[in-house]
């Protein structure tokens, strides 16, 4: 009796959980097509079920390449087409913090300012899309170049953290990467 009702509340957990998940990472057919939303989302339900560590979906969320139906965590970067975009939802999604208000004046509230926003957006300028092998589908990867342009100057932006901490990413990382790895570090006290 204990096992079955164990088996229900896990069961009911795993369903909550990956629908919860599926709305956060804007699991929809329109954007991912009706096979991409379905990987999506199976893929989302199988690491809610195998208790995957918060930090280790979250780094495969923001770095995963390739096939979008053959590797569908990277659906995330294909619904997320703007630099801009993919840097406010990721920050808000797995920092709790939202980088909107700054885009276009320093925050009057909070200590962001519009600067941080285009140093922060610089980290997902470089995702590069193609089209996949199967119709419908789109590979995601790291590509060699591309900048953020500061609305006020014009010139381009580098990539930098609105604050540091000890845990610094190795060099050579993709952008994505040095993003994910500062994100989800044990000493960024936002994750």
């Amino acid at each position: 009796m204990q096992n079955a009702s164990f088996a229900r509340n896990a069961s009911v957990y795993v369903a909550h959980w990956s629908n919860k998940w599926a709305d956060l990472l804007q699991v929809n057919r329109t954007f991912l097509t009706e096979k991409g939303a379905w990987a999506l989302r199976d893929w989302i339900r199988r690491a809610v079920a195998a208790n995957t560590p918060y930090d280790e979906f979250a780094k495969t969320v923001l770095t995963a390449s390739g096939s979008t139906f053959e590797n569908p965590a990277a659906s995330y970067m294909r619904v997320l087409r703007e630099p801009d975009l993919a840097m406010e939802n990721s920050t808000q999604l797995f920092l709790g913090v939202r980088f909107n208000c700054n885009k276009c004046h320093d925050h009057p509230f909070e200590r962001w300012t519009q600067n941080q926003y285009y140093d922060l957006a610089a980290y997902f300028v470089q995702v590069g899309r193609k089209p996949g092998l199967v119709p419908g589908d789109e590979v995601i990867y790291d590509a060699q170049g591309g900048e953020v342009s500061h609305p006020r100057t014009g010139e381009p932006v580098a990539p930098h953290f609105p604050y540091e901490h000890a845990d610094v990413a190795p060099d050579g990382l993709p952008r994505r990467e040095q993003f994910a790895y500062w994100a989800t570090s044990k000493e960024n006290p936002y994750f």
